[in-house]
């Protein structure tokens, strides 16, 4: 797991699990921010690649405020 600060509003995240012995992966790129007016913004990839199918591809976009 990575996470690296872009400034003091946004940082980008790397998550990444492999199962050598079963050629199975599992990618997940991640993206947050806040944005103008207190709004978080979380942008997720998810990636599951296998030599067996089905191979996966998901998608998350939230966004939330808190009070």
């Amino acid at each position: 797991n990575l996470a690296y600060p872009i400034d003091d509003f946004s940082t980008v995240m790397l998550t990444a699990i492999a199962n050598p012995n079963g050629s199975k992966y599992l990618l997940i790129p991640r993206y947050q921010n806040t944005l103008p007016g207190n709004i978080d913004l979380d942008l997720s990839l998810l990636f599951y690649l296998s030599d067996s199918e089905p191979n996966t591809t998901s998608i998350a976009v939230g966004l939330s405020y808190p009070f």
